[in-house]
């Protein structure tokens, strides 16, 4: 039998759990309350501070339908530096823009495809390819599995889809659903604008074999996988159908090069060819500037072109092919 005693101690026992869930309800009711708070300042301040962010630029594009999107790493980056972008829309007469990313292989180059096609539309789509990018998932899955490109990223439906379609991002979905990513960004009221558009593009590079030497040797392995590059290819192969397939042009081009640089890189043409085969079974092609308009006085750093050079490669190739390659009006 169980005694009186132990009858009262359960039941002062039962009653105190009973408070205390009641008690935590409330404290759990607050506790959402300040954190929805947190959540809505912390979107709030997305829209007010961002400015580069590709996928803030996509969620809050003020078209529906576009001339261009660029795609590609950081030597596409320049293009929307400043006023360029601007420039370039003037120089074409056309509406452009820039979905390129530092380091960006063309496994982000389709994510950030698919992205502004679910709710956007272009008549074409210009990529800047660096075969670096096609070397290593550093450049690729690696790349678009990264916190930092979601902390200036509205609450968007269709981008919740998108990063669901890729599995090297579905990690972060639910750093994005709860806004962990925005609200723990230390960076929130810093300037969206990389150091190389508000430090460097302006700049004329002192050339320097060692500073050379090491930066080919971080983009370009000693060993290099050729299966990582048919897989990478693979990946390129990809987007130029999902393209193709919606009657958007693709126009693929490689930008100017110091003759520094190009001398340290082999293996190229067994590149181009690869991309060749590859966009020409969809009616596209590849564009190589390489060894054009690539005088040092046009670069920032090692193989980054500046503003001048920039203003230059845009006015004498660029803006004239973007104007030939536009697909007309449907």
């Amino acid at each position: 039998m169980i005694s009186q005693d132990v009858e009262q101690e359960y039941a002062i026992t039962e009653d105190a759990q009973r408070r205390g869930g009641r008690l935590w309800m409330p404290v759990l009711v607050i506790g959402l309350l300040i954190y929805g708070a947190i959540y809505a300042f912390a979107e709030i301040t997305v829209l007010e501070t961002s400015k580069r962010n590709r996928l803030f630029m996509i969620n809050t594009a003020p078209l529906a339908e576009y001339d261009y999107i660029v795609l590609g790493a950081s030597h596409a980056m320049p293009f929307d530096f400043e006023d360029m972008n601007r420039r370039l829309e003037d120089l074409t007469e056309s509406s452009i823009m820039n979905l390129s990313i530092e380091g960006a292989g063309p496994v982000p180059a389709r994510f950030f495809t698919d992205y502004f096609l679910a709710e956007h539309s272009t008549k074409n789509v210009l990529y800047i390819i660096d075969s670096f990018a096609f070397y290593s998932e550093q450049w690729n899955e690696v790349r678009i599995d990264d916190p930092e490109l979601l902390a200036r990223a509205p609450f968007d439906w269709a981008l919740l889809r998108t990063l669901w379609q890729y599995p090297s991002t579905r990690g972060l979905i639910l750093g994005y659903l709860t806004g962990f990513y925005k609200i723990n960004n230390h960076e929130r009221f810093a300037p969206d604008l990389s150091d190389s558009e508000q430090s460097k593009f302006t700049r004329t590079y002192r050339t320097n074999a060692r500073v050379d030497e090491r930066r080919m040797a971080f983009l370009y392995p000693d060993s290099i996988s050729s299966e990582t590059i048919d897989n990478y290819i693979g990946e390129l192969d990809r987007l130029a159908d999902t393209l193709a397939q919606r009657g958007i042009n693709l126009v693929a081009v490689k930008t100017p090069l110091p003759e520094r640089v190009l001398t340290k890189l082999s293996g190229e043409e067994e590149f181009n060819a690869k991309v060749r085969a590859v966009l020409g079974a969809h009616g596209f092609q590849l564009h190589d500037f390489t060894t054009v308009a690539n005088d040092d006085a046009f670069f920032y750093d090692t193989d980054h072109l500046n503003k001048d050079g920039v203003i230059n490669f845009m006015d004498a190739y660029l803006g004239a092919l973007l104007r030939a390659e536009a697909m007309p009006e449907q």
